[in-house]
């Protein structure tokens, strides 16, 4: 049986004194909500956006080094509204997927009616930032840099996360009821608190 860690608040605090009267504690499930988490290839703006977030590199360098890599032969055109994936980007996805986390998990999303006369921006061939290094020692590329490296990173993991299964979230509404106890000059009376959590 799977256990999870809740937090929750209640509407107001309780007193030391109520900690040690707690009678009982009843959890319910008001409703339950399974969500599939996947993400999508870069276009130009999410690029940015998450280059900007991740890497801390502004606009410009950003382009700059995306062109770099697009004339290099790494990456696909770079300028492009679109997330469309080409049968030659499931190609690459595919071989990576397969030889390196199995069959089972490629889940292949093309967005054919989704974006402009472009398509997404993705690596050209099934390497990761660990290949690529291997690769340029043996094939030098003149001006290649750290900065370099950590942008195709960043493209090549969108990429192929992109094209894998969805991850399952589940998220449950709990209901908690706290019961208390009073003092015995209260005659036994109770009170209850309640209180939301999320899974």
């Amino acid at each position: 049986m799977n256990s999870y860690p809740v937090e929750f608040k209640l509407p107001k605090p309780l007193e030391e004194s109520e900690l040690y009267n707690i009678r009982s504690i009843n959890i319910k499930v008001k409703d339950r909500k399974i969500e599939d988490l996947f993400v999508k290839p870069f276009e130009t703006f999410t690029l940015l956006k998450e280059a900007s977030n991740k890497l801390k590199i502004p606009v410009y360098t950003t382009m700059q080094l995306a062109q770099d890599l697009f004339e290099m032969g790494f990456i696909t055109y770079h300028r492009t509204d679109s997330i469309r994936v080409s049968d030659a980007g499931v190609f690459v996805a595919k071989g990576y997927i397969t030889e390196h986390f199995g069959s089972e998990f490629l889940k292949v999303r093309q967005y054919s009616n989704i974006g402009g006369a472009h398509k997404c921006i993705r690596p050209t061939r099934a390497m990761d930032v660990e290949d690529l290094k291997s690769y340029l020692t043996m094939n030098p590329v003149l001006g290649i840099t750290p900065l370099h490296l950590k942008l195709y990173d960043l493209i090549f993991r969108q990429f192929i996360a992109s094209q894998t299964k969805e991850a399952k979230l589940e998220k449950e509404n709990v209901l908690f009821e706290i019961a208390l106890v009073d003092p015995p000059r209260n005659r036994g009376r109770s009170k209850s608190f309640y209180c939301r959590g999320r899974f």
